[in-house]
């Protein structure tokens, strides 16, 4: 038998559904909460991501996050950040105005200018793109494991590409669908 905690309130209280997001220094995506992209992001500085997280990208192609900065993921195999749309309900919390039915890829994901970064245990589901890598013309990498990329029209995508055979930039994909 299942039972459902729960606890009387004493006294007035407030439930956040999601947070609308907008540009920040040293961001931390919190793994109890889902957020709104409605129009495009920057987060400079250290970007967090922690396991749980639920981004939800509006129905638009060109809204994405760009991230410059080192990004931390503090996600697991069984507690991943998920990148999603609007109008997908199985994660998070419904957006207002979600038709509870992803049709098509919308969101730009995320768009990552520096090195050196490694992203793991990510889910992207439903995204025109998912993730934007542009290594600037300079050599490093970008190492990702342990992702999903469900439904996503472009998965990953680099930038200056011919800059990765003669500037030395990898992009490293370990476990990866």
């Amino acid at each position: 038998m299942i039972q459902l905690a729960s606890h009387p309130l004493r006294e007035p209280a407030v439930v956040i559904d999601y947070e609308l997001l907008s540009g920040s220094t040293n961001f931390t995506f919190k793994g109890d909460t889902t957020y709104f992209v409605s129009s495009s992001v920057t987060l400079s500085g250290t970007t967090t991501i922690e396991g749980g997280t639920v981004v939800k990208f509006t129905n638009s192609a060109l809204v994405k996050i760009s991230l410059n900065g080192p990004i931390r993921c503090q996600t697991g195999p069984y507690r991943p950040a998920v990148f999603t749309v609007k109008d997908d309900d199985t994660f998070g919390e419904t957006i207002s105005g979600s038709t509870g039915q992803p049709t098509n890829q919308y969101g730009s994901g995320l768009a990552i200018t520096s090195l050196g970064n490694t992203l793991t245990n990510l889910r992207f589901s439903h995204l025109y793109e998912a993730i934007h890598f542009n290594s600037g013309g300079s050599a490093g990498q970008l190492h990702i494991g342990n992702a999903q990329f469900v439904k996503c029209r472009y998965p990953l995508r680099a930038e200056q590409t011919g800059c990765f055979l003669i500037c030395g930039a990898t992009i490293h994909l370990d476990d990866a669908l």
